[in-house]
């Protein structure tokens, strides 16, 4: 059984009120043209990852995703970065959204390919400046952003903000840059 809680159709009320216990593959066999998915759980992403890959793998159509805060992690990106559908990544800050575990994000460094993210225009995500300038400034760094939202995970030194000036630079599409 998946044990987080999940808001799976934003169509249809039941689902979106009501957090379901369903059986592994259940989302994919009842609902297998799903668009958007918006996950809602206590649990540190490293708990699920062995039932949230095969749930985000039976979802060919996916074009937006929302995680709890801390829910993007290396495996996941890099997972979520051949979806070629997939527009928005994001995070909410509210009760309801739940927080993951912030160790989940530490060491935040996804090994991507060329052409990986090829729909993707918006990022949210919490990690340090340092890994946002490594991954942005890889050479298969997602390049049609147009809004980016980097939540801090820690105090950043002045010389670590650089990596703003580097995304500013980087993606000429960016229209919106929050910190």
């Amino acid at each position: 059984m998946l044990s987080a809680s999940c808001s799976y159709a934003p169509a249809h009320p039941y689902l979106r009120h009501h957090a379901p216990t369903l059986p592994r593959g259940a989302v994919a066999a009842r609902m297998p043209s799903i668009t958007y998915l918006d996950l809602c759980m206590s649990l540190s992403m490293r708990s699920i990852k062995p039932r949230m890959t095969p749930l985000l793998a039976s979802l060919p159509n996916l074009a937006r995703i929302t995680l709890p805060h801390f829910c993007l992690t290396t495996a996941l990106a890099e997972h979520l970065s051949r979806f070629p559908h997939l527009d928005s990544i994001d995070f909410q800050y509210i009760k309801e959204q739940s927080w993951g575990d912030p160790a989940d994000v530490v060491g935040f460094a996804p090994v991507l390919v060329e052409g990986m993210f090829p729909a993707l225009r918006e990022l949210n995500t919490t990690i340090t400046y340092a890994h946002a300038a490594r991954f942005f400034t890889s050479a298969s760094a997602p390049t049609s952003l147009t809004s980016l939202h980097l939540n801090l995970t820690l105090i950043e030194s002045p010389a670590a903000t650089r990596a703003l000036t580097i995304l500013a630079e980087t993606f000429q599409l960016l229209k919106s840059l929050t910190r």
